[in-house]
């Protein structure tokens, strides 16, 4: 039981918590402040190297630093786990968290921070219902907001806190209605040699809006070799998004098609325009009444299809040498 990591006091005041980070790995339970141990867990293989802990009512939460992460929720009366989830691929080593019971509803979400690097130096934050253990919402940090170690709430806000490279940045995060949560990546499913055929998933399981309807849709588009959405960011409307720009840097410059309204798993948009045989990289930015969303992580490399106008060429070169050769061993 060495390496303790996590701590916290317990809904009485009379214990505190400790979670290790070992494999496999202990929850043990001290008296205060005699420190006499009076209780103990020890968790199954996979839900191992607790990194952070807090109490929710009568309940500790723990986060893993595993690949995924992991959380575990145990009754502090009787320190038996109740249940654990495991985030999604890509959402590893789970280091931080905060609790919040939303003032109106009265959902209870734990607010999670990974030590992980998405591409362009980026991270995420998760938002877990802590009664069906379900994400239910997420965003994007923005770039150089990675590792997120630490973390705190106050009024409303998570704050985590950031390390990278040589400097660190704080992430803040509403906890309460807000935009909406970042869309999966678009991905692809039909290329012609303009044109791309794109559709991307509600976020989660229980779709988080923010807390008002998504009122409009954009997809982002760039050559995958061009690494800085700033630079190449050519916005198109999936559906009619008030938020977008309409001057300047980023304004629409492209109208995507079918349809222009929600469907039921998701949106689709078909992006024209584009050129042949070019690889591009898409992402989507959804908007409600509160303002646009994080932009959704970019999705993998999707080529428009052999240019017709060049497939024209060569199959006239090769139509020509057939004559010519037939006309030679005539």
């Amino acid at each position: 039981e060495h390496s303790v990591q996590a701590m916290f006091i317990d809904h009485t005041g009379g214990h505190v918590m400790m979670g290790t980070y070992t494999q496999p790995a202990h929850i043990v339970r001290l008296r205060v402040p005699s420190m006499e141990r009076s209780a103990s867990l020890t968790l199954p293989p996979g839900e191992e190297m607790i990194y952070a802990g807090a109490r929710w009512q009568d309940k500790g939460i723990f986060v893993t630093s595993t690949l995924p992460g992991r959380l575990v929720r145990v009754s502090l009366d009787t320190l038996q786990r109740e249940g654990a989830m495991i985030f999604q691929q890509g959402e590893d080593r789970a280091v931080s968290l905060v609790v919040h019971t939303h003032p109106l509803t009265g959902a209870h979400s734990a607010f999670v921070g990974f030590a992980n690097a998405w591409q362009e130096s980026t991270s995420s934050i998760v938002q877990v219902d802590l009664t069906t253990l379900k994400e239910v919402g997420g965003i994007v940090t923005p770039p150089g907001c990675t590792w997120l170690y630490t973390a705190v709430a106050s009024s409303g806000f998570a704050f985590f806190g950031s390390r990278y490279h040589d400097f660190s940045s704080i992430v803040r995060v509403g906890m309460s209605d807000a935009r909406p949560d970042v869309p999966r990546p678009p991905e692809g499913h039909a290329a012609g040699q303009d044109a791309i055929k794109l559709t991307w998933e509600r976020p989660f399981e229980l779709y988080h809006t923010g807390g008002a309807p998504v009122i409009g849709a954009r997809v982002l588009v760039r050559p995958s070799w061009h690494w800085d959405w700033t630079q190449e960011h050519v916005y198109g409307a999936a559906a009619a998004d008030p938020a977008a720009p309409v001057s300047g840097i980023g304004k629409i410059v492209r109208v995507h098609e079918d349809p222009s309204e929600l469907l039921d798993g998701g949106y689709a948009a078909v992006v024209d325009g584009l050129d042949a045989m070019e690889t591009y990289k898409f992402a989507v930015i959804l908007t409600n009444k509160e303002g646009p969303s994080h932009r959704s992580r970019s999705s993998e490399a999707i080529a428009t299809s052999f240019s017709a106008t060049l497939e024209l060429i060569l199959l006239g070169t090769a139509v020509l040498l057939d004559i010519l050769l037939i006309a030679a061993y005539a």
